[in-house]
């Protein structure tokens, strides 16, 4: 089985301490691309559109959950229920029935189940 077929959405508090927050899920991204997972992290991907971009903010949150929609599951940092948005991407995962993990062991143990069903 190959990890990188997975696409794993990264979500989490963007606000507040927004610096830290980009580093916190730009971090996680880098581990789980090291574990072989395809990672999508909105943090990245929209940084400072809150400043640089000239659409309304609910358009690219619109596309951020698009995306999400997309994926094969989602990945909550610590800080994901201080932030509506993250609280959102949740409910669309639960809604579309994608996996959600809220630490490292949830996604391990959950590809290495998938792993064995293949093997």
């Amino acid at each position: 089985m190959n990890r990188r077929h997975f696409i794993i959405y990264i979500s989490g508090s963007y606000r507040g301490n927004t610096e830290v927050n980009i580093l916190k899920a730009r971090k996680q991204a880098i581990e789980l691309w090291e574990l072989g997972f395809t990672i999508l992290t909105p943090h990245l991907n929209t940084q400072h559109f809150e400043l640089d971009c000239h659409i309304p903010e609910n358009e690219y949150i619109k596309g951020d959950i698009e995306i999400l929609k997309r994926c094969n599951g989602l990945f909550m940092l610590d800080n994901w229920q201080d932030s509506e948005g993250a609280r959102k991407e949740y409910q669309v995962a639960q809604q579309e029935g994608l996996p959600i993990f809220h630490n490292l062991m949830e996604l391990i143990n959950w590809i290495e189940e998938k792993e064995r069903n293949v093997g």
